[in-house]
């Protein structure tokens, strides 16, 4: 008897671990698709920001060959998306992120057909308010509206680049927001070469 009011304390909390396990995971199944919807509908509006006159924005499926051969260049996007509008291509947008001070940036880029960045929207979501989280800020991301696609950019003094003002205090992340955005801008050039996109 003795011996089994010694285990008693490991199996209560066995037992609130094991409930608390099924509650975790029984409300992991129950929201998983409204945060699947949210998580789209919110590329949606980033989308529509970018391209406020598109109506459609069908996503590109890459065959698993391109995506390795970008990979072997270092050019990584998740999502790249068609703008249209009447049936005509507006142009295309690149959902892509590299690492900054506390974790990814990830950049969402619009470039119209004439290869110009349209607009860029990033988000940091682990980064430092009134610091990292700047990079959020239109007033750094509009450095990117207007640039060409046959340039990449840099933060800081860049041999055959353009430079962006990085955010004074977050070096980190202006590097991984203009990182991202040129992966953008490598996966719009390479996937013109290829005629994926046009």
């Amino acid at each position: 008897m003795k011996n089994l009011k010694m285990f008693m304390p490991a199996v209560r909390l066995t037992v609130i671990c094991l409930v608390v396990t099924l509650l975790l995971a029984g409300t992991n199944e129950l929201t998983r698709d409204k945060i699947a919807k949210q998580v789209v509908a919110a590329g949606k509006i980033q989308q529509q920001l970018i391209f406020p006159d598109g109506e459609t924005f069908p996503k590109i499926k890459l065959d698993p060959s391109v995506v390795q051969s970008m990979k072997d260049k270092g050019i990584i996007v998740t999502e790249v998306s068609e703008a249209t509008a009447g049936g005509q291509v507006l142009g295309y947008v690149f959902v892509s992120a590299s690492f900054g001070y506390a974790g990814n940036v990830v950049a969402t880029t619009g470039i119209n057909t004439d290869g110009q960045v349209v607009m860029v929207k990033a988000t940091a979501a682990n980064d430092t308010p009134n610091l990292g989280k700047r990079i959020e800020e239109s007033s750094f991301l509009a450095q990117f509206s207007g640039l060409g696609t046959d340039k990449l950019t840099s933060v800081g003094a860049g041999s055959g680049t353009v430079q962006i003002d990085g955010i004074s205090g977050a070096t980190i992340s202006s590097r991984a927001a203009s990182n991202a955005v040129n992966q953008a801008i490598g996966a719009y050039a390479y996937l013109l070469e290829k005629g994926v996109i046009s």
